[in-house]
């Protein structure tokens, strides 16, 4: 803004721009990235449920997870800039804070696993080598597991280390651990592949 003194009045005048500036901010019911909640729970939910799975979660956990997760998500939709890290964050921590829970929890007290599926259509179904896969993941070392997990879900090392509060090299080794152990796992000789 530019103030102009007049010769007579000795007054300064503020010119005020013709046109107000507007916020151009995201449509409602976008993030700040632009996507829609409904496309984004679309695209990420079973997905989302496998990586908790993956982290050492039964079908149930998983579920509560993902939904709380969504559930968060909901609430500050407008203001999310990466939406798919803060799912797989928000779920990841959820599925942690409840397992400490459970863990304070005499066994006695815990729901029995049912034996029939569940009727949610959309809970991921997992084949054989899947199970073994996320058997082994689930008994990595905490750090591997995220690590492990994260990656199979798709994120580069740099936003997993930004998600975990780590560095980019100490996730990288990580993976290299990780990886060498679900292989000794699942009985795969990484020197000699068949």
């Amino acid at each position: 803004m530019r103030a102009e003194r007049t010769a007579r009045a000795g007054v300064a005048r503020v010119r005020v721009p013709s046109r107000p500036e507007v916020f151009t901010g995201p449509r409602p019911g976008l993030s700040v990235s632009g996507v829609g909640f409904e496309d984004m729970y679309r695209q990420e939910r079973s997905r989302l449920f496998r990586f908790v799975r993956s982290l050492g979660a039964d079908d149930h956990e998983a579920e509560d997870a993902v939904q709380e997760a969504f559930t968060a998500a909901y609430k500050r939709w407008d203001a999310i800039r990466e939406p798919r890290a803060y799912l797989y964050t928000a779920a990841m921590r959820q599925y942690y804070r409840a397992d400490a829970r459970n863990r304070e929890t005499p066994a006695s007290d815990r729901m029995p696993d049912q034996a029939e599926p569940l009727s949610s259509g959309d809970v991921a179904e997992f084949n054989d080598l899947e199970e073994r896969v996320r058997a082994a993941i689930t008994a990595l070392p905490a750090r591997q597991r995220q690590v492990m997990a994260l990656t199979l879900a798709g994120f580069k090392p740099a936003q997993i280390a930004e998600q975990l509060g780590s560095d980019e090299a100490a996730v990288r080794q990580n993976q290299v651990r990780g990886r060498g152990n679900i292989a000794r796992q699942l009985g795969i000789d990484r020197r000699n592949p068949q």
